[in-house]
């Protein structure tokens, strides 16, 4: 007599225990690069992976089945796409046109453009985040080569209509051929001003995690350069519930930085992993989001940044580096990683998703890839531990 088998992967052993919704779902050949919770369900951004490369627009119920799925046309250069909440009612999608332009779209909540504008220089400008400031503009990150024969940080205020404000670029006082800055991210803060992060390269053999505050008129009150390691950088910063600021990014391995509102340091750390991404603030710790061993990665630190927990998200289709982790309203995270095709992953509030199922069919001894793995009985319902290098499993067999 045959049974129906379900091989599923263990995640992060026993301590996963499923009182959230959790889940996996994937909407096709498309890169995705941001996600945004309401209390509703998400939007999701992408775009895709064959020419022309043009932005995708999802909205998602809680369970992440599809409401309506919006294409725009003109192209992205890389597969770039982002998007910020603007308002309840409003989002802001942001991407690079094929001609090395930086185009920003205003839309409703049904994919409707309501403006568009172009920022259009003489050479390469890639934006890479863009924040609701609190006067209803924008702040756009990114870097540019368009004013100096190198990458310099490129750093964009825009008002509630789109129209340019003013702009900064950052980069080398010793311009060489190793000299290259960038602006990842950006947050305002509670004293009105800009904090943005990135990185900055002199020379050949080495980075530094760059922090630089600006005031509301684009001056630059202080630029800090942090990083122990041969190479770091600072991928997205936060503020912290005490008013300092949290910075995470790479540096041997997940690179963690809080300092103060004049960019001193409070402490420095580094953790397991490859790099950090995102941070998300919780009442009395932080989320990293980044990845490790080219899986996704959440690391759940104390306000000292001692480690409270690490887990590497290893389901059938999650690849790469997170691009964008945001918190649920059931105390839960969603996320999107870099490769992998246009995903969304839906965690509980300790990281855990629910296996998911892979059917096999077996008589008495259960195979995958021509290599017997179990034994099995006639016993409808009886759940199987198997353990193995690629991780744990468990098998339930029902007819």
């Amino acid at each position: 007599m045959k049974n129906l088998l379900f091989l599923s992967i263990l995640l992060f052993g026993y301590q996963c225990v499923f009182s959230q919704i959790t889940f996996e779902k994937s909407y096709g050949s498309v890169t995705g690069t941001t996600v945004v919770a309401d209390d509703e369900g998400y939007f999701l951004s992408g775009s895709c992976n064959i020419s022309p490369y043009d932005p995708v627009l999802i909205r998602t119920n809680l369970l992440g089945d599809v409401l309506w799925r919006k294409t725009f046309g003109g192209g992205v250069d890389g597969c770039l796409h982002l998007m910020t909440k603007s308002t309840p009612e409003e989002y802001i999608l942001l991407t690079s046109t094929l001609w090395s332009d930086i185009k920003v779209t205003k839309m409703d909540t049904l994919g409707n453009v309501i403006w568009e504008t172009i920022i259009a220089n003489k050479n390469h400008d890639s934006p890479h985040k863009i924040i609701k400031t609190s006067d209803n503009g924008y702040l756009i990150t990114g870097y540019t080569n368009s004013f100096s024969d190198t990458n310099e940080a490129y750093i964009i205020k825009l008002n509630s209509e789109g129209d340019i404000l003013w702009t900064k670029t950052v980069g080398s006082d010793n311009y060489n051929e190793y000299s290259d800055y960038y602006a990842y991210s950006a947050i305002e803060t509670s004293d009105s001003h800009y904090l943005v992060t990135g990185y900055g390269r002199e020379n050949s053999y080495s980075s530094k995690a760059l922090l630089i505050k600006l005031d509301t008129y684009g001056n630059i009150l202080w630029i800090k350069k942090h990083g122990t390691g041969a190479w770091n950088s600072a991928a997205d910063v936060a503020e912290t519930k005490d008013n300092n600021y949290i910075v995470v990014g790479s540096g041997g391995g997940v690179y963690a930085l809080k300092v103060d509102k004049e960019g001193n340091t409070l402490w420095e750390k580094t953790y397991g992993g490859d790099g950090g991404s995102k941070v998300l603030v919780l009442n009395s710790s932080f989320l990293i989001a980044g990845y490790n061993g080219g899986k996704p990665l959440l690391v759940k630190i104390g306000d000292e940044g001692d480690l409270l927990w690490s887990k590497t998200i290893t389901t059938f289709r999650t690849t790469g580096e997170i691009t964008s982790i945001d918190k649920s309203n059931d105390g839960g995270f969603v996320f999107t990683s870099r490769e992998g095709g246009l995903s969304l992953f839906k965690t509980d509030g300790e990281g855990c998703i629910e296996p998911n199922a892979l059917s096999i069919i077996g008589e008495n001894n259960v195979s995958i890839n021509n290599n017997v793995i179990l034994k099995v009985n006639e016993t409808r319902g009886e759940t199987y531990i198997w353990k193995s290098t690629h991780g744990n499993y468990f098998i339930r067999s029902r007819n």
